[in-house]
């Protein structure tokens, strides 16, 4: 078992007049290698029960158990870049894990090469001049060259074209024949359903039976 979380509760804001009950005895678990999909409509709790099982929120009820580096992409990760070129950006997290520089260039390489973008066409450009698909892709492999055992993503195909949706969709099939784990968070469960077995849908916060 890679993820497990119990019976989990969080409630945002408790005891004002914005009080919401974001997550409602919630319990999800992830084996190693398999890739599942979260799906449900907005404000169903589907990105605060990412961040809780990549260990980012905690909960105010039950447990949590984590065997190995889980790494999480955020909606819109590309708003996040502060970097001067891609390469920087890329290397970001994994240069935070205390990895050698030369151990750093090889995971920012198959990073790039796995969301399709030429490592030497790419590397010295500023993130800031590129179309909105490839500031999504460099994203995403700023994420993947962290080499976490499981990569949770909060909708990694949205507001891409046809063309840059097949291409995530394919790298992350690419990332399940690698071994890695995956959850998938979507409204639409569309485009996951290719790489996932199974999906968990959520609503108001509770997992649907």
């Amino acid at each position: 078992m890679l993820i497990k979380l119990s019976n989990a509760s969080l409630t945002y804001m408790p005891k004002t007049l914005f009080e919401t009950k974001a997550l409602d005895d919630v319990s999800f678990s992830l084996e190693e290698g398999e890739a599942a999909g979260i799906v449900g409509p907005a404000g169903s709790g589907k990105s605060t029960l990412g961040q809780v099982l990549a260990g980012l929120l905690p909960v105010d009820e039950g447990s949590l158990f984590i065997n190995g580096r889980v790494t999480f992409l955020f909606q819109k990760p590309e708003k996040q870049m502060f970097e001067a070129d891609i390469f920087s950006e890329v290397a970001f997290g994994a240069r935070n894990l205390g990895l050698s520089e030369e151990r750093v260039k090889e995971l920012v390489k198959w990073a790039l090469a796995s969301v399709g973008l030429d490592f030497e066409h790419y590397k010295d450009r500023s993130p800031f001049n590129l179309s909105g698909g490839e500031m999504r892709r460099v994203a995403i492999a700023s994420v993947l060259a962290m080499d976490s055992d499981a990569f949770i993503m909060d909708e990694p195909t949205a507001g891409l074209d046809p063309h840059g949706k097949r291409l995530v969709i394919n790298f992350l099939k690419g990332l399940k024949k690698q071994g890695k784990s995956l959850v998938l968070i979507s409204h639409d469960s569309g485009g996951i359903l290719e790489v996932c077995e199974r999906l968990v849908k959520l609503d108001k916060g509770r997992i649907l039976r």
